[in-house]
């Protein structure tokens, strides 16, 4: 046992900064090369006939496959450089990897998938991909309307105008847009209420009402969403940055217009 007082001492000033120095993140490379490794022994034991890989350019770039790749996607690496905050401010160096990781994995699938041509075309315009193994097949909503009558005079009152906001990201999805366009209706005379699910804020916007996180798996928050769509008259999605959007899809099952972003 080190004396207190040598304690500090009988370390050196660089081993004790080594010390508190978090330990790097893998590089991008160093993370598809060990996905790949983990991939591969599990799907040649399935001796499945086709590997579906939805957003899984990670885990296939580097992989041993054999089977025949099915990519899906809802963007490449490229266009969400600089468009989305998290692909933002990137070095150079994880750019580089990040964009070897997604021509390995293009260049290892038979096929590609995305759900908008905007995707599709990076595909071929950016890597370089045959525009014969390049699919553009629209994705729909996860969720199914109520198969009984709907009541359109409860779901159409004329007292108050509702928007329906849905989201996990109040910032990228425009929440503080939706709860200004409310504010501004109510400002002109149009009274107009907010309902905003997926999030919360410690202090709410004036005429938002938060419900919270809805998880679709739930019996319970299924039917309370389910409720939701069927009773506003709009669903606000003033995204700032979106790959797809499947709530808007979800909100047109339901005859739900939807004011959006062109971005």
């Amino acid at each position: 046992k080190i004396p207190e007082k040598r304690r500090r001492g009988s370390i050196p000033a660089a081993v004790r900064s080594l010390l508190r120095r978090p330990a790097a993140a893998p590089s991008p490379l160093q993370v598809a090369r060990e996905y790949g490794r983990r991939l591969t022994r599990p799907v040649a034991e399935s001796r499945c006939d086709v590997v579906i890989a939805p957003m899984a350019a990670r885990l296939v770039a580097f992989s041993e496959i054999d089977q025949p790749i099915l990519s899906l996607s809802d963007a490449t690496f490229r266009v969400m450089e600089d468009y989305y905050p998290s692909f933002t401010g990137l070095s150079d160096e994880v750019r580089a990897e990040r964009n070897e990781v997604e021509q390995r994995a293009l260049d290892k699938s038979d096929l590609v998938s995305y759900p908008s041509k905007w995707a599709a075309n990076s595909a071929q315009r950016d890597y370089g991909v045959d525009p014969d193994k390049i699919r553009d097949v629209p994705w729909g909503g996860s969720l199914e309307p109520p198969e009984n009558h709907i009541d359109w005079a409860r779901r159409f009152p004329l007292d108050q105008c509702r928007l329906l906001f849905i989201c996990l990201d109040w910032k990228r999805k425009g929440g503080d847009i939706a709860a200004h366009v409310v504010q501004e209706l109510v400002r002109m005379g149009q009274p107009a209420r907010l309902t905003a699910v997926g999030v919360s804020l410690p202090n709410a916007p004036a005429y938002t009402t938060f419900t919270g996180y809805l998880n679709q798996n739930e019996p319970h928050d299924r039917l309370k969403l389910l409720e939701l769509l069927s009773t506003h008259h709009f669903l606000i999605f003033p995204t700032r940055a979106e790959c797809w959007g499947h709530v808007a899809c979800e909100a047109q099952a339901f005859g739900l217009p939807v004011i959006t972003t062109n971005t």
